[in-house]
């Protein structure tokens, strides 16, 4: 008797701007890549996203295209691009108690602008 084993897999990212490329070029990579996740979304390639706990990548993509906020947040609102609670990710050096309530609040804030924040990170 063969076992079979099942594996779950959360398509996400890691979204770091300034640590390889400057801000502009990371920009342009994270508005393709993000371009993708939505077209995979509206070809049923996929269906969930999971965008690193932080808010900051969306926040900058639709200052980028404004013209995919309702499609942004339409898979937001439906809890397949799960976004937040963060604004940003956190540095365990460098974060007060205050910063990190200060950046939950706010990510949670303009997920909820979106549709949803999550609540796990």
């Amino acid at each position: 008797m063969t076992e079979q084993l099942t594996a779950d897999c959360i398509h996400h990212t890691h979204w770091d701007p300034y640590w390889w490329f400057t801000p502009q070029e990371s920009n342009v990579v994270f508005c393709y890549n993000m371009r993708e996740m939505l077209r995979a979304f509206e070809a049923g390639e996929i269906e969930d996203f999971f965008l690193d706990g932080q808010t900051t990548a969306t926040y900058e993509y639709l200052q980028t295209h404004p013209e995919d906020t309702e499609k942004v947040s339409k898979w937001v609102k439906n809890g397949q691009l799960a976004i937040g609670p963060f604004v940003s990710q956190l540095d365990i050096y460098l974060s007060s108690a205050e910063s990190v309530i200060n950046s939950l609040r706010v990510g949670i804030k303009y997920g909820k602008s979106l549709g949803k924040a999550i609540w796990v990170a």
